[in-house]
């Protein structure tokens, strides 16, 4: 099977703010059930359109953001908005 190639709408650099699209549906709260941020801020760091990634048929292509609370965080293209553009 023929493997889908896709061209990322953002580059490595970019900076970003993001949110998991399951806490806007649940306004904020955590799997914990604790209050947490509803954005992430930070610079994306890696690209990863492998169909093989885990829920790839779900989400699409994934972006690895290093978020400015310290971890790496991977999101799909809809869940990232552009703050600032990569020279």
């Amino acid at each position: 099977m023929a493997k889908h190639q896709h061209t990322p709408k953002y580059r490595i650099g970019d900076l970003v703010k993001c949110f998991y699209d399951s806490q806007v549906y649940f306004t904020g709260m955590s799997a914990g059930g604790g209050f947490c941020d509803r954005y992430y801020h930070g610079i994306i760091v890696g690209f990863h359109p492998d169909e093989d990634f885990p829920f790839y048929m779900f989400y699409g292509p994934f972006y690895e953001v290093l978020c400015f609370d310290g971890y790496r965080h991977y999101f799909s293209e809809w869940e990232i908005i552009l703050l600032g553009r990569a020279s």
